[in-house]
C-alpha cells in the first residue's frame, strides 16, 4: 500500500457558481414569491375568520330582535287568553277557544326557548372563533331594522378581485412556478464554477503546524508532503 494514503489533510474548500443564466437569481425570486404567497394565505384565513365573526354577530343581533318580537307576542296572547277566559265565564266563549289560545301561548313560548338556545349557540360560536372561554357577547342595543352599514365602494370588478388574498396567493404561486420552469431549463445549460482550497497536508501529525512546508492551496492536488 502506498504510504501517501496515510497523509493527513486539513483544509477548507469553497465553491462558487457564476450565475450566467440567472438560474440562482430566478430560484431566489421563486422562493420569495412562495413566501409571499404564504403571507397571502394567512391573510385569506384571517379574512374568512373576520367575516365569520361579523356574520355571527349580526345573526346574534337578528336573534335579539326576534326575541323582542316573540316576547311582545307572548304578552299579547296572554292578554287575549285572559279575555277569552272572562268571555267563557260570561258564556260568550267555549272551552275550545280557551284551549286554542293556551296552545298558541305554549307554541310561542317554545319559539322563545328556541331563540334563546340559538342566541347561546351563536355566542359560543363567536367565542370559539375568538379562541376564548364561553362568555356573553356585548352588542349594541340599537334598532336592528334601522341600523345602517358603512357604504361600500364598488369600483372596477377586476380591481376588487385583485384585492382578494386568495387570488393574490394564486398569482404568486403561478409566478413561482414560472420561475421554476426557467430554473429547470437553466439546469441543462453549461455552468461556470470557481473553487478554492486552502489547507494543510502532512504524512505526520507533527508536521501539520510547520509552515509553509505543509501548506496547500487551490490548484494543487493533495499528495505526499515533503517536510525537512
Amino acid at each position: 500500500m502506498p504510504d501517501y494514503l496515510g497523509d493527513l489533510i486539513v483544509g477548507v474548500n469553497a465553491n462558487w457558481e457564476v450565475d450566467i443564466w440567472n438560474k440562482l437569481h430566478n430560484a431566489k425570486d421563486a422562493e420569495v414569491d412562495r413566501y409571499l404567497s404564504t403571507i397571502e394565505g394567512k391573510n385569506f384565513v384571517l379574512s374568512n375568520l373576520i367575516a365569520e365573526v361579523a356574520n355571527s354577530y349580526y345573526e346574534l343581533l337578528s336573534l335579539d330582535y326576534q326575541l323582542d318580537i316573540v316576547k311582545q307576542n307572548i304578552a299579547l296572547q296572554k292578554n287575549a287568553l285572559e279575555v277569552v277566559k272572562v268571555q267563557k265565564q260570561a258564556a260568550r266563549a267555549t272551552e275550545l277557544a280557551v284551549q286554542k289560545f293556551e296552545a298558541e301561548v305554549k307554541s310561542t313560548e317554545s319559539r322563545e326557548f328556541e331563540i334563546l338556545q340559538g342566541i347561546k349557540e351563536t355566542e359560543n360560536r363567536i367565542n370559539f372563533l375568538l379562541a376564548r372561554y364561553p362568555q356573553p357577547i356585548a352588542r349594541l342595543q340599537a334598532d336592528f331594522m334601522n341600523s345602517t352599514l358603512a357604504p361600500i365602494s364598488t369600483g372596477v370588478p377586476s380591481q376588487l378581485l385583485a384585492n382578494r388574498p386568495d387570488i393574490r396567493q394564486a398569482e404568486l404561486e403561478l409566478a413561482a412556478s414560472k420561475l421554476d420552469v426557467k430554473v429547470a431549463r437553466a439546469q441543462f445549460y453549461p455552468s461556470f464554477d470557481i473553487s478554492a482550497v486552502v489547507g494543510l497536508n502532512a504524512f505526520n501529525p507533527s508536521y501539520l503546524v510547520k509552515l509553509p512546508e505543509s501548506l496547500i492551496a487551490s490548484g494543487r492536488r493533495p499528495g505526499r508532503a515533503v517536510n525537512k
